[in-house]
């Protein structure tokens, strides 16, 4: 539109959906929590979750009674909410908290081994990881490669451009 001779910029809306990523050999383990996800979106848990985590809440999730072995999930601390240290320089984040939820859920206790964004996908290959959880993009060359869960967040935003 125009506003006294002024065209606006064209608004479009934009979303990025961060998944979980397995290699292909661990599907066992990407099926779990593939489900797992789809089970706590359903069930409104991953949203509590989130809630909580930006409100600086505690809650209860759902824990399972059978406990399995730890994982090793491979994060890169970023300095936004996803994944970062707090004050005290513990490793926190949206996708910390959301990770965390989802193991409880299957009985996992996550090992969270921090490396640069650039490196989690080797890392993950050469086998020093059973899944990145950190802010990854769903996009369809990463899908073609690794096994990628249902969108555990959806961040969506306003994009405006000329016309």
């Amino acid at each position: 539109g125009e506003i006294i001779g002024i065209t606006l910029p064209e608004k479009v809306e934009y979303e990025i959906g961060f998944c979980a990523v397995f290699n292909d050999g661990n599907e066992k383990l990407y099926k779990e929590f593939d489900n797992a996800i789809k089970e706590l979106k359903e069930n409104g848990t991953l949203e509590k979750v989130k809630n909580a985590y930006y409100n600086n809440e505690s809650i209860e999730t759902p824990v399972s009674n059978v406990y399995k072995d730890e994982i090793k999930v491979l994060c890169s601390p970023v300095f936004d909410e996803r994944v970062c240290y707090n004050i005290e320089g513990e490793l926190t984040g949206v996708d910390v908290a959301l990770c965390e939820a989802i193991c409880r859920y299957l009985g996992y206790s996550p090992q969270f081994v921090e490396r640069d964004f650039d490196e989690l996908f080797y890392e993950l290959e050469k086998g020093n990881g059973d899944l990145i959880f950190s802010s990854v993009e769903y996009t369809d060359e990463r899908n073609a490669d690794y096994l990628l869960t249902e969108f555990y967040d959806v961040r969506e935003f306003n994009v405006y451009k000329r016309k």
